[in-house]
């Protein structure tokens, strides 16, 4: 894979225990094949902006979505080895009164949170307090970084440069939640 390994293995456990066990399953669709695809996709060079473009779009996401289904697996029984949340959208641009970080505090595994200085949707300072809300939770602060984690030129970082920064925080991260 083009990837780290632990981002392969990560990704695969994800999709095998946390994610293949809890979708309905779909007349025709053998959800192992799919499984395989997204593996074999994800190792695909050819959609690497793709890959980035789906995890930045995702982070709109986690509220709505990756959180409920972390806590319905707390509340089943089920494991979740830990969260990581990049570019967090405490709130809608320009709209810091409303706050999306009161169920924050019932996240009860370890969280990563990654997020740019320049992120419209908190500041590096609104992240922190946020974050404060999980118990032990690290923060990975992006110099430059906006919410894509696109950064000026004037900066004198790169996108790359910045990836590999987040990059580097979530293998940390996994070395330190996964067996």
């Amino acid at each position: 894979m083009r990837s780290d390994a632990r981002v392969a293995g990560f990704l695969s456990k994800l999709l095998a225990k946390e994610v293949i066990p809890v979708v309905p399953a779909v007349p025709g669709v053998d959800l192992h094949a799919y499984q395989a695809s997204v593996m074999h996709r994800f190792a695909n060079r050819a959609v690497a902006d793709t890959i980035r473009r789906l995890c930045l779009d995702g982070s709109n996401r986690q509220p709505k979505f990756i959180l409920p289904s972390a806590a319905d697996r707390l509340k089943a029984g089920q494991g979740v080895a830990g969260l990581a949340l990049f570019a967090y959208p405490l709130y809608a641009p320009g709209k810091p009164e409303q706050r999306r970080d009161a169920h924050l505090a019932s996240i009860v595994v370890p969280t990563l949170f990654a997020s740019g200085t320049r992120d419209t949707f908190g500041t590096p300072e609104e992240l922190a307090e946020a974050a404060a809300l999980v118990d032990g939770a690290r923060v990975q602060v992006l110099d430059g970084a906006d919410h894509g984690f696109s950064v000026l030129k004037a900066s004198g970082r790169s996108r790359e440069e910045v990836w590999a920064e987040a990059t580097a925080a979530l293998l940390a991260f996994i070395d330190a939640v996964l067996p």
